[in-house]
């Protein structure tokens, strides 16, 4: 995609997501001071596999999978205490788990179900793609849209979110491990930045893959117009960038050591990002010693525009390193 296709299309993709904004501010106070188990979830040796259980929905004549888990963060509202998404299993008795994990304020899983379904499935994958806090079934029934309750003005529950969302991985991948498996961790945009948090758990796993991603939550609020009016109610109650900066550094993960070994990440960027700046994108890939980085010819929306081309940079990565 040339320069100018890529922000136009990123730009209509901004005006479409902020057709879905809070009608009252989210704002409930800056946490202070940060309390200090506000940390990046540690990995624990010792623990237990979560149990889940695979439920079938029917829509119409297609029958999916659901899988569900307790969640360790029980502080989130009641539609969260679950955790879930939609299962695929992939060739019989395959061994390699995929973990998909998609961007605010999906309304569905369409767009990480486009790029990557059939190309996981032909390797014979099997796929989990996993709802975030406060999405899809997620979604507080007081919400207004999928998304609204996880990155907003509320400070401290954004935190909490976000932080859920890094347990529910570490949790799945725990899980998977317990069967014996390969696990394979894959966040675009939102999912991204989780992704990466996830990465300084220190939890084993087989590979790391963040497309599109966020890194410092703080700088794209006050700086991308994706956020414009989460800003607009953080500034109409007083609050600073570096205030935001310092309490959200809590979810930033070049706070933290990226634990997987640096030869399993793949990080890929939009050279036309409208929604994740380049400064934010760059200074992930820097904080963490320059892993293999691919840089496309697109924007955010490439996501939408290029799937099959960027799920061929993550199968190419994948076939050298499992």
């Amino acid at each position: 995609m040339n320069r100018i296709a890529s922000v136009l299309l990123d730009r209509y993709g901004i005006i479409m997501k902020n057709r879905l904004r809070s009608p009252i501010s989210q704002y409930v106070g800056i946490p202070d001071p940060v309390p200090a188990d506000w940390k990046v979830d540690a990995w624990d040796e010792q623990r237990q596999p979560s149990v889940i259980t695979f439920t079938e929905e029917h829509h119409g004549e297609a029958v999916e999978t659901q899988f569900h888990f307790q969640s360790r963060c029980q502080e989130n509202g009641d539609a969260n205490k679950e955790c879930t998404g939609l299962y695929v299993p992939g060739a019989p008795g395959s061994q390699i788990d995929v973990i998909v994990v998609h961007g605010w304020k999906s309304s569905s899983l369409g767009s990480v179900k486009k790029m990557f379904h059939e190309p996981m499935g032909a390797e014979g994958y099997n796929l989990f793609f996993m709802e975030l806090p406060h999405h899809l079934h997620r979604k507080m029934p007081e919400s207004g849209f999928s998304g609204e309750y996880m990155i907003s003005a509320n400070i401290a529950r954004t935190i909490l979110s976000v932080q859920q969302a890094v347990k529910d991985v570490v949790d799945l991948v725990v899980w998977s491990r317990a069967q014996g498996h390969r696990t394979v961790v894959i966040g675009t945009s939102l999912g991204g930045l989780v992704t990466n948090l996830f990465g300084c758990t220190g939890t084993p796993v087989d590979a790391l893959i963040s497309i599109m991603y966020a890194t410092n939550t703080a700088y794209l609020v006050w700086n991308s117009a994706i956020a414009k009016f989460i800003k607009k109610d953080l500034v109409a109650a007083g609050v600073t960038y570096s205030q935001l900066e310092r309490v959200w550094e809590a979810i930033n993960p070049l706070r933290y050591r990226l634990c997987v070994p640096k030869e399993k990440v793949l990080l890929i960027s939009g050279s036309h990002d409208v929604f994740i700046t380049a400064v934010d994108s760059q200074r992930l890939w820097e904080g963490w010693a320059k892993p293999k980085r691919i840089i496309l010819p697109c924007g955010h929306g490439g996501m939408n525009v290029l799937p099959k081309q960027i799920a061929g940079e993550v199968l190419a990565f994948l076939r050298n390193l499992l």
